[in-house]
């Protein structure tokens, strides 16, 4: 892979968002408030909050994203932060293009929601429309270590959350829960799934695949290891990550994000950024029985007692007999099965059904 510069001279960018696939502008988010649309050389200014983000650290102006009907009706989506009545808090707000349409109106400004922030980090900050129409919203627990007030784990808190909102109300609903810091994430085109790099305290970075209703465990574990011990940690509670690496050993630093890729050069399923390096993960064929049967593969299922989520299923290579044995190997799953029996798996064990009899491996079941 080789990165090549094609626009200069932004202060702090930290997003860059399309208007469609047929416009050819890019929109380039800056932190400290302001986006600037990108068109072949030129750069001009398309809308700036700079008056009202505060921004610093992990605060200010983090992403937009255009509504699917953009071209009828103009509209476009932010997230920023501001302080309002000495209190920070995250704004999470419509615009609408002027008619320039090179230039947004920064009086037409309808706050969606706004969610009040504890501490100065942990921001989350991605507005992304998804495959349904709906507007996705990444949310951080709130900040400090360890999320002091167990917002990721609260219900009833909007924060430590991914948000789903219908833009025509403004009103968000919890879609999924238990992480620190979702700073980007991504739809996979061929499958409508979210791909989400969870940000790391200082031990694991990891990236869920999300579903609805998921919790994925923090601040209880982080990754696949057990974060909080006093509270206990069973990993049967939560939705494991789908991929993960050790923070800061050498040389790797936070997941930043990345998309499905299904070309042939990477082969890659999810990549994700840190510092100058890309790192990706791949994923194996669908799970369903024909498409297991067509590659000569088993069909396996996770599911059963404890179970925290929808049962799903992935292929299985066979290998040669092993003894009965549940355990991971490098990039590996090993287990032992039957044909049609259901496992259920978490962190970096797997729990099976009685009735084993085959050995398999296969990259992580995601």
């Amino acid at each position: 892979m080789r990165l090549e510069p094609v626009a200069s001279g932004f202060e702090l960018p930290v997003h860059v968002a399309f208007r469609g696939t047929q416009d050819p502008r890019w929109f380039v988010v800056e932190q400290a408030g302001r986006i600037q649309v990108v068109l072949g050389s030129q750069v001009r200014p398309f809308l700036d909050l700079r008056g009202r983000v505060e921004t610093g650290g992990e605060k200010g102006l983090l992403s937009l994203a255009f509504h699917p009907q953009v071209a009828q009706n103009g509209l476009f989506y932010v997230n920023y932060t501001r302080r309002e009545g000495g209190r920070l808090k995250t704004f999470v707000s419509e615009f609408r293009t002027s008619a320039d349409p090179d230039v947004a109106d920064p009086a037409s400004e309808r706050v969606l929601f706004t969610v009040d922030q504890p501490f100065r980090n942990h921001n989350g900050g991605l507005v992304l429309f998804g495959p349904d129409g709906f507007l996705y919203v990444g949310m951080g627990d709130g900040g400090s270590a360890d999320d002091p007030l167990n917002n990721a784990q609260n219900p009833a808190s909007l924060l430590g959350k991914v948000l789903r909102v219908d833009p025509r109300t403004g009103t968000p609903q919890v879609w999924a829960t238990g992480f620190r810091n979702p700073w980007r994430f991504s739809f996979d085109r061929g499958t409508g799934r979210m791909f989400l790099g969870d940000v790391g305290q200082d031990r694991r970075e990891e990236v869920d695949v999300v579903e609805p209703r998921g919790n994925y465990g923090w601040a209880v574990m982080e990754g696949t290891l057990c974060n909080k011990p006093e509270v206990g940690c069973d990993p049967l509670r939560f939705r494991p990550p789908a991929a993960e690496y050790p923070t800061h050993e050498d040389g790797t630093c936070s997941v930043t994000g990345g998309y499905v890729y299904r070309a042939l050069a990477l082969r890659g399923s999810w990549g994700g950024t840190c510092s100058e390096t890309t790192v990706a993960a791949r994923s194996g064929p669908s799970g369903s029985p024909q498409a297991c049967r067509s590659a000569g593969r088993e069909t396996l299922r996770q599911g059963g007692p404890g179970w925290s989520g929808p049962p799903s299923s992935w292929c299985a290579p066979l290998s040669a007999s092993r003894p009965s044995q549940s355990s991971r190997t490098g990039s590996s799953w090993w287990w032992t099965s039957a044909a049609g029996s259901t496992i259920s798996w978490a962190g970096r064990s797997l729990w099976l059904s009685p009735g084993t009899r085959t050995a398999a491996a296969v990259p992580a079941p995601w």
